[in-house]
């Protein structure tokens, strides 16, 4: 997100089309936010802000470069400098963002859980520190909130503009003598392009870092660099008319067009971009540039730093209060509640800060308040994760329920692989201390699998046993599911993944049983994914009954619009009473999407002699509603995972103990069955 323009100081030659052309770009992101407006592909947003961002410092800077080269000899103090620039930055950014930290903040204290202020917290000492980008990117673990539940989340695109903002004078100054040249012009050019390969490159092979870090949007801000350069020729009339009238059409298009599917930002983001970049060249004095310098557009532009401040928190504690996104009406609510926010800010914050710290004399005061700021925020992120996230203001009966949510296999982290290869770590195998060299059963599935682990070495533990882990969030055991990836990383991590765990299961000559347990509905979305998962569960079936392993198999248990431990915590911190927290209607579109996998999941189950179903769906559900809670018990840790303790349970419910034996030479009379009870190995 782009800062504000120079005011109330208009520098030479001001081009309102461009404040008017930030009005197009935060309104996209807003409504896009906010939800049913149509705006598939607001977030492109963004990437016009960073456009537009490259373009106006940069234009700043060459304009002070060149009154430095035509300055009388014996002049002392040069008009650009790094000082001076970042004076600037810190007059413009700070003020406005560092009151959003501390609103936002204080307004955590007052309503948000405890693991949700700690979350918050985290995140404050990056924003404050302009490298959320960083933390963002590294922060996915795969039980973190969604990324519509974080309260920070906007701040990343403000850091990737700060580090821009960090070396474009030193990049200047380095090279003083060729910045006004054509020369300077095609280095950037060639920076671009090699931007613009990363971005195409990492889009499918590094997706998370493609979106968040600077290398890969670098590219976007030297379009605006570029078309700032002195030695950019101006359009003629007729050339600007009709590049103005493309490039609104084209970002008009990626607004339309573009949404969360869409792989970004790869190639395709050089749509929006270069849209942006049209309606800069063609001019204010266009008919896109005399639109955009209307009135209306040019305020909303002057508002637009401090709206993409507060938009994102006034939708984030909305849809932490009720549990869900806006609708119409309230989107619209939020959106005029951001802009009243967002001019309150503009004028009581930002141009007051400005104005006071307009002159060079004050550069002192600046610099030091700045620094003070930072200090403040950071001390602030430790004192909100005191007792874990100052647990003292909520009563058990809202505590019990949120440990709830934080219920979850405990070497999630290690052993819930990132990469292609099953983590080899002993943390991944659990049962009798004096058997982890040769594990009895082998997990092998998604996330939903891992959270099954803890109660599964219980029982190998009272059997002398081990449990091996083989888990990777969203990859399911399936064999040959996952051949169609066509370059997609995330797929071809699964089926790297999916044969290293079948080769571990194959050489592990004291593996006697593989449980397979996935979110099986991910993987048939529609009547062929139904079909590719018959055929690959199948596959793996068919190769683990022929590796001589008895094999167990899980149904999925039903999901939820919300997280049900947080629905009553939070229900009850807010004085509400949590009655529909706990159940959903068995017709509701989730849940019938779960049960026609698990019809294709237990057929499979049937084809195979020996091959034992377990169905976790029929314990929760009954002829109209499923349940989230059995005997009092909230089973979830979120919308869809069972906790640790509810998996445990569930696993007694089912008559899983490890006092009825299944072994290889039994197999032959063994039938398939939902109530039959194998011993663990």
């Amino acid at each position: 997100m782009n800062t504000p323009t120079e005011q109330p100081h208009r520098p030479s030659g001001y081009r309102p089309d461009v404040d008017g052309l930030r009005a197009v770009a935060v309104l996209a992101v807003l409504f896009y936010h906010a939800g049913s407006f149509g705006v598939s592909g607001g977030f492109v947003g963004v990437d016009v802000f960073f456009v537009i961002s490259g373009f106006v410092i940069a234009r700043q800077s060459y304009g002070l470069l060149a009154k430095d080269e035509a300055r009388a000899p014996g002049s002392k103090e040069p008009h650009f400098s790094a000082i001076g620039f970042y004076s600037r930055r810190i007059c413009r950014i700070f003020p406005a963002s560092f009151v959003v930290l501390g609103v936002v903040s204080l307004a955590g204290v007052l309503v948000l859980l405890p693991r949700d202020l700690t979350g918050l917290a985290r995140a404050l000492a990056p924003a404050s520190l302009f490298y959320s980008n960083v933390y963002f990117w590294r922060d996915q673990g795969y039980f973190e909130p969604a990324a519509e539940d974080r309260f920070l989340l906007h701040m990343w695109s403000l850091a990737v503009e700060e580090q821009f903002y960090v070396l474009w004078p030193a990049v200047l100054l380095g090279l003083r003598r060729r910045v006004l040249q054509r020369s300077f012009a095609r280095i950037l050019l060639v920076t671009l392009l090699v931007s613009f390969s990363l971005a195409f490159a990492g889009v499918l092979r590094a997706p998370s870092a493609t979106f968040y870090l600077s290398p890969t949007r670098a590219w976007e801000f030297l379009i605006g660099a570029i078309l700032a350069h002195p030695t950019m020729p101006a359009a003629s009339p007729v050339t600007a008319r009709l590049a103005g009238v493309a490039g609104l059409t084209l970002i008009l298009t990626s607004l339309l067009a573009f949404d969360r599917e869409t792989l970004f930002p790869g190639p395709l983001a050089a749509v929006p971009c270069l849209g942006a970049g049209l309606v800069i060249w063609s001019g204010q004095d266009s008919p896109s540039g005399r639109f955009l310098s209307t009135r209306g557009m040019v305020f909303i532009g002057l508002l637009s730093y401090s709206l993409y401040l507060w938009h994102w928190p006034f939708i984030v504690f909305f849809r932490y209060a009720a549990m869900r996104g806006p609708r119409l009406h309230e989107g619209l609510g939020l959106v005029l509640v951001s802009i009243l926010a967002a001019y309150s800010s503009w004028k009581w914050i930002e141009q007051p800060t400005r104005r006071r710290y307009a002159t060079v004399q004050r550069r002192r005061e600046l610099w030091v308040g700045g620094f003070g700021l930072i200090a403040s925020a950071v001390a602030l992120s430790f004192v909100l994760k005191i007792d874990g996230g100052l647990r003292s203001r909520f009563s058990p009966s809202v505590l019990t329920p949120h440990d709830v949510g934080s219920s979850r296999n405990k070497h999630a982290s290690t052993c819930l692989a990132r990469g292609d290869f099953v983590p080899r770590s002993d943390k991944c195998l659990v049962g009798a201390p004096g058997s982890r060299s040769a594990p009895a059963v082998i997990v092998w599935g998604d996330s939903h699998a891992s959270q099954y682990v803890p109660g599964l070495g219980k029982l190998a533990a009272e059997e002398g046993s081990t449990v091996r882990q083989a888990t990777k969030g969203a990859c399911h055991p399936l064999i040959g599911y996952y051949a169609h990836a066509l370059g997609s990383k995330p797929w071809k991590e699964c089926e790297s993944f999916g044969a290293d765990a079948f080769r571990l299961i194959e050489e592990t000559s004291s593996v006697r049983t593989v449980v397979l347990i996935a979110r099986w509905a991910s993987a048939a979305r529609d009547e062929a994914g139904l079909s590719a998962l018959e055929t690959s569960l199948r596959n793996s079936v068919s190769a683990l009954v022929a590796a001589k392993k008895s094999v167990l198999i899980f149904t999925q248990p039903p999901e939820f619009e919300f997280s049900p431990p947080d629905c009553v915590a939070r229900a009850r911190s807010f004085g509400r009473e949590p009655e529909t927290c706990l159940s959903i209607q068995r017709s509701s579109p989730s849940v019938q999407s779960i049960e026609r996998s698990n019809v294709v999941v237990k057929k499979v189950a049937a084809e195979f002699e020996g091959v034992r179903l377990f169905d976790p769906f029929s314990k929760l559900c009954g002829p109209d509603h499923c349940s989230a809670d059995q005997d009092g018990m909230i089973m979830y840790q979120d919308f869809g995972h069972l906790s640790v303790e509810g998996a445990a349970a569930m696993l007694s419910a089912l008559g899983l103990t490890s006092s009825i034996a299944v072994t290889r030479s039994s197999l032959g009379s063994a039938q398939t069955s939902t109530t039959g009870s194998p011993k663990l190995r």
